[in-house]
């Protein structure tokens, strides 16, 4: 028997893998963060998902939470 996942029938099935994304998309989604727009906003208008806006933020660096540490 064929064991598969989820992407496996995709590849079965002949189709195209899905773009991990392009620079000009994250350069975006890096703007619209630096400005302060919320993350759900963000995912919406650039078509991602809030997750993936989350990490490119983390990937660059940028945090707009002020985390104050634990004595």
């Amino acid at each position: 028997m064929l064991e598969t996942n989820s992407s496996g029938y995709a590849r079965l099935a002949g189709l195209d893998k899905r773009p991990k994304g392009d620079a000009e998309r994250r350069r975006g989604i890096i703007a619209l963060y630096q400005q302060g727009r919320p993350i759900a906003e963000i995912a919406a208008r650039m078509g991602v998902s809030q997750a993936l806006v989350s990490k490119i933020a983390s990937e660059e660096g940028i945090n707009r939470r002020n985390f104050r540490r634990r004595a």
